[in-house]
């Protein structure tokens, strides 16, 4: 508006000093002028006022978890903004994201949050969503599986993303979440994006040393998670997050999938002793979702704020992990998986100097001459960052090289044409001659 009001002061002065100039030309000219300044006041002040008269809106938003103890954000978790509270977990999340959606609308579009069940249990919440009985919700994609098939697979693929830049990669530089919506559009609903991401494996009561240990188990799961369970051996458990402490209390459950940083700030490490590595998913996320017409009603002002506001919230995940790793690398100079993950980290902010440097120093940390079997890995790990800031030919010469010996990124990720053919992270050199040579 202030914009708008400076340009418009400007040309009321021009179209006046136009007009005095031109008064000796006869009162018709003059009165022609006049009518023309009339009209664009009174444009001007019809665009102010529509401005000035955007509705008040409030959203019902659902959370599927609780909130982060206290005592856990005050240890553990950042704030995104000074004027933010800590946030460790989804709900913390999304009620950042309905402060500083208030904040830019002058308080006009509230997102009104509601704890986890207290309007719908997690598996109705997604038929709510669709009739509109809550306005969003901020709950994992299996909960949608029941009643659209996409929900199995947008959250993750078991052994498929092994960490978050995966996830922001396949959210924000691919056209994932142009699929999501197309798919999630059929019951009514518009994908805003995911939220929060971490590696999700099996947590349990017992010790899993075989396949053989987990028939009959009772393990919470749900959606793709509930298959993984049952190909396993084990009887899904489908609860809401909200009733798994109590429920290994009581031992109707024996087990969980569960992102491993919840475990420990839930508490559920106090009944859950074991712990089965490598995660069934490197990264799985919940997401963000409105109701299509709660969604289509929104003015257009508001719909671009909450997805701004959305996203830079997603993004911030990735963000605020620098100083973490930046302080891990000053008090850990020698490990290299924190020299790796800053250079990561430093590619996708587009500090490239930086980034060649962290990656080449955790290979000089951990050569292939001191491990053949994890020395690749951050090998691998600087070609990732070299196809990240644009630098292809020498993320091509790298996985030329992996190719030519034994190598994996984890020990049991083998690093293969198959591979390099399936893996979105090399999207971006699937254009270059050499990469396709590659893979022939």
């Amino acid at each position: 508006m202030g914009s708008i009001e400076g340009s418009s002061a400007e040309g009321f002065l021009g179209l006046y000093q136009l007009i005095k100039g031109k008064e000796d030309k006869g009162m018709k000219r003059s009165a022609f002028m006049i009518s023309l300044l009339s009209i664009g006041m009174a444009l001007i002040f019809a665009v102010s006022s529509v401005a000035a008269e955007l509705p008040k809106i409030t959203w019902k938003v659902q959370f599927c978890c609780p909130e982060s103890s206290p005592k856990f954000q005050k240890r553990v978790c950042l704030k995104p903004s000074p004027d933010s509270k800590p946030i460790g977990a989804g709900a913390d999340l999304t009620k950042e994201l309905s402060r500083v959606v208030a904040a830019r609308t002058n308080g006009k579009f509230q997102l009104k949050c509601f704890a986890a069940n207290e309007l719908f249990g997690t598996r109705e919440a997604y038929e709510a969503l669709e009739k509109g009985a809550i306005d969003m919700w901020f709950g994992p994609p299996w909960a949608f599986s029941g009643r659209n098939k996409f929900g199995f697979v947008s959250g993750s693929l078991p052994f498929s993303l092994e960490n978050h830049d995966q996830a922001y990669h396949i959210m924000f530089e691919t056209k994932f979440r142009e699929v999501a919506r197309r798919a999630y559009a059929k019951n009514n609903i518009y994908y805003i994006c995911g939220a929060m991401g971490g590696a999700d494996g099996i947590t349990s009561t017992f010790p899993i040393r075989t396949m053989e240990d987990l028939k009959g188990k009772k393990i919470r799961g749900g959606g793709i998670k509930g298959k993984v369970n049952k190909a396993l051996g084990a009887i899904d458990v489908v609860i809401s997050p909200a009733e798994i402490y109590s429920a290994l209390e009581r031992g109707i459950i024996d087990g969980l999938m569960m992102p491993l940083y919840v475990m420990g700030e839930r508490g559920y490490f106090e009944k859950c002793k074991y712990v089965s590595l490598p995660p069934v998913f490197g990264n799985w996320w919940v997401d963000w979702a409105a109701n299509m017409n709660s969604w289509k009603k929104l003015p257009n002002e508001y719909q671009k704020i909450l997805q701004e506001e959305a996203d830079r919230l997603w993004k911030w995940t990735l963000k605020t992990n620098l100083p973490h790793l930046e302080k891990a690398v000053q008090e850990n100079p020698g490990d290299s998986r924190y020299h790796a993950a800053l250079g990561l980290a430093y590619a996708y902010l587009g500090r490239k100097e930086e980034a060649i440097q962290e990656g080449n120093r955790a290979i000089d940390l951990y050569p292939i001459s001191k491990d053949a079997a994890l020395g690749p890995r951050y090998v691998l790990n600087l070609a990732r960052i070299y196809a990240l800031i644009g630098e292809d030919n020498e993320a091509i010469n790298l996985l030329k090289y992996l190719l030519s010996i034994p190598a994996s990124e984890f020990l049991w990720q083998i690093v293969t044409v198959a591979y390099l053919q399936l893996d979105p992270q090399w999207d971006s050199l699937r254009d270059h001659p050499s990469f396709r040579r590659l893979l022939k």
